[in-house]
């Protein structure tokens, strides 16, 4: 794989991570 490969594919994957963490917090925050 080349460096654009690994950054086109990790991109997503950090944005999902970042979405998945926000959401997280923001519900356990309501739940709390």
């Amino acid at each position: 794989m080349t460096i654009v490969d690994y950054i086109l594919v990790s991109s997503p994957l950090l944005l999902v991570v970042a979405l998945g963490v926000m959401y997280f917090k923001n519900h356990h925050k309501d739940s709390n």
